[in-house]
């Protein structure tokens, strides 16, 4: 049980970490809010919804929510190979 809140709080810090330096991208407030919406808000499969509601295609709301899944991944440890 411990060992699991170790790990809650490590994907935590990392997630915050991200947030925060998504929050310095020229582009970071609509990646934050094409993540919000379509992990929060929307089903999974509606990130069309969501690139709608910030105005963008859905190809760039891909390349967005990608952008920041990589980076929650790199501040969690993960690096590209």
């Amino acid at each position: 049980r411990q060992r699991q809140m170790c790990i809650r709080d490590r994907d935590y810090t990392a997630i915050k970490s991200a947030i925060n330096t998504v929050q310095t991208w020229r582009d970071g407030g609509d990646v934050l809010e094409i993540v919000r919406l379509h992990t929060w808000i929307w089903p999974r499969e509606s990130l069309e919804s969501a690139a709608r509601q910030v105005h963008v295609s859905t190809s760039t709301a891909k390349r967005m929510y990608s952008r920041f899944v990589y980076e929650a991944a790199r501040a969690m440890g993960y690096r590209k190979s």
